[in-house]
Formats: C-alpha cells, structure tokens, sequence
C-alpha cells in the first residue's frame, strides 16, 4: 500500500526562479533524481496536458515529449496550443491538440473521449492553470472573479472528474494537480485565485480519502510551487522557469504515491510561516499590499512577500522562544537556591 500521507519538499539547486547552475557545468542541477526504473516509466504513455497553451503547459508537454509519451494537449483556441504540438513533436513525442474551455464539463469530456480514440486509453492526467487578476476584492468585477474562479478551479475539477471517470473502470490512472504557496496563504489582491487554490486543496484531499475509502488503485498528487504575483502573466512563467516546472510536474507523475511535492524555498518558507506566526505574515503581507496601491511596490512578487513576512516571523519565533528559554532557566535556578 502507497503511503498515502507522505509530503515530500525538493530544496536542493531550487530557488524561486528556477534552477541553480552547478559548477562549471551547463546542465542544471537535479533535485528531481528519480530510480532507474522509473527512467522509461512514461515511453509510450497517454498523457493528458490541460492548460497547454500557456508557457508552462507547452514545457509540460515538451518535457513529456523527451519521455516519449502520447501527449493530449487541450486548451481553448489559442495560438500557443498548435505551437505545444509542434514542441511536444520536437522533443521527441507525439503530441494532438484538442480545443476545449478547461471549465466547461462537457466539453472537457469530448476533448478526454476524442483523445482515447486517437491515441488509446488516458495515463496519467496533468492540470496546469495560473489564471491572473490584481485587485481588491471589494474592487474586482464580478465577471473577472468568476472567470479566475472558472479557469482555476473548475477547469481542474472537471479535468479531475472526466479522468477519473475514465481511469476508474480500468483501475489504474495517476492525475496531476499543479498549485502553489497560495493553498497555504492568502495574500493581497488575489482574493479570487487564492479562493480557487483552497478549493482545489480541499477537493483534491476529499478525492483522496475517497480512493482510499474504495481502495482503489488510482493516485493523485499535487506540485506546490512559490505563489505567482498580480502582475504576472496569466501562465505563471514570470515567476516559474516553465521546463523547472515542467520537470517537477513529470517527477509527481512518475511518484504519484506522495501526497505533495513542494518545490522551492519560499515554499516552505511559506508553511513554517504559516504555522508559526500567521497574524504576523498578516499584517506583513498587508503592508506590501498598502505600499502596492499606493505606487511604491515595496514587494516586488508573492514570493519576496512571504519569505520576508516568514523571515520576520521567524525573527520573532526566535526572539518568543529565547525569552521562554530565559525564563525557564531563571526559574529553575530560582528553585536550586531555594
């Protein structure tokens, strides 16, 4: 039985823009070493790309291209989806576009069908959405809000339902969710996007126990990267190197029995901070949030907002647990002398 509750983080060569260069050599480092089994695992697998037409689901596809796999990339109609094709094709895959809006369930299913039917039964299913906004939420459009809210998380959790429609007859599937710090921390200005990403986390456990429940052989993984900011572009790539993401996309896909993968050191610098001192990272993230409206732009993204607001309540974690410490040992002494 997989163990199911597992998290795993990859630190190593990883900072919040991508890979870190080893010494004298071109090649980035590694963090996503994975066994020699698993080196060939995904040649001539059906695998699902939603998203795929954005910078990040293009590299999706072409790092599944390098595996060899049969990449079925959906998307609604897009220039950048023809292009996915033609990377996947270069990398040394096949891969078939199918025009889809992400969040509309139907559609989503006829895109799944169609690809069985021309390329044969569905994998491993990959959502990839990193849908944009930048505003209050009293200010936001509602039509804008409802939008964010339909790209992220209904276009996963149709992806979801129509994989594992196909998947469970069979008894076999792996589907992919790729998220980010913001299922862990709210943040100015992205109340929308925020919204979706609890929803999806939830959802996703939700499925999960289900699964466990009927014991079923199906898995389901999340990637979590460092948050995107307002301002990027609607694909996530101002904040993520796209093939970074795509590698760490593939490996959850290759070990799919961990429950996360979180990537990057804002990342875990989000949770500790997080669990330690979240009115803190309040009223942190707060500030740069004032500072944004008002033109000074203290913060430049997301990421630089969280690992300073966790630096600062990691600073007072410590400056909380030395006094404690102080004063257990005042107290201890106090006792010996008396």
């Amino acid at each position: 039985m997989p163990d199911w509750n597992s998290d795993t983080w990859h630190d190593n060569g990883w900072n919040d823009t991508g890979w870190h260069d080893t010494g004298g050599d071109t090649r980035p480092e590694q963090p996503f070493a994975r066994s020699p089994e698993r080196r060939d695992a995904l040649v001539g697998k059906v695998v699902v790309v939603t998203g795929a037409d954005g910078a990040v689901g293009r590299a999706v596809g072409g790092r599944l291209g390098q595996e060899g796999a049969h990449v079925g990339l959906i998307a609604g109609e897009s220039a950048g989806l023809a292009t996915a094709a033609v990377e996947v094709g270069a990398a040394g895959g096949s891969g078939m576009v199918y025009e889809a809006d992400p969040s509309d369930l139907a559609q989503v299913r006829t895109a799944a069908e169609r690809i069985e039917a021309d390329l044969g039964p569905i994998d491993v299913w990959i959502n990839v959405t990193f849908p944009t906004e930048a505003a209050r939420f009293a200010d936001m459009d509602p039509r804008e809000f409802e939008r964010v809210t339909d790209e992220a998380y209904l276009g996963c959790a149709w992806g979801t339902r129509v994989a594992l429609d196909l998947m469970r007859p069979r008894g076999h599937g792996v589907i992919v969710q790729a998220g980010s710090t913001l299922s862990y921390r709210g943040v100015p200005l992205r109340s929308a996007y925020c919204g979706a990403e609890h929803a999806i986390s939830g959802m996703t456990e939700s499925i999960r126990t289900e699964l466990l429940e009927e014991g079923s052989a199906l898995k389901i993984t999340t990637v979590r990267f460092p948050a995107p900011a307002p301002t990027d572009d609607q694909d996530g790539s101002a904040v993520h190197r796209p093939d970074a993401v795509a590698e760490a996309m593939v490996f959850a896909a290759l070990h799919p029995e961990r429950k996360e993968h979180r990537v990057g050191a804002s990342t875990a610098a989000t949770l500790i901070a997080q669990r330690v001192a979240p009115a803190v990272v309040d009223r942190y993230l707060a500030r740069g949030g004032a500072a944004r409206d008002r033109g000074k732009a203290r913060y430049r993204s997301i990421p630089v907002w969280v690992s300073a607001a966790a630096g600062a309540a990691a600073g007072a974690a410590a400056v909380v647990g030395s006094a404690l410490i102080r004063r257990r040992r005042r107290q201890v002494s106090a006792r010996r002398v008396g």
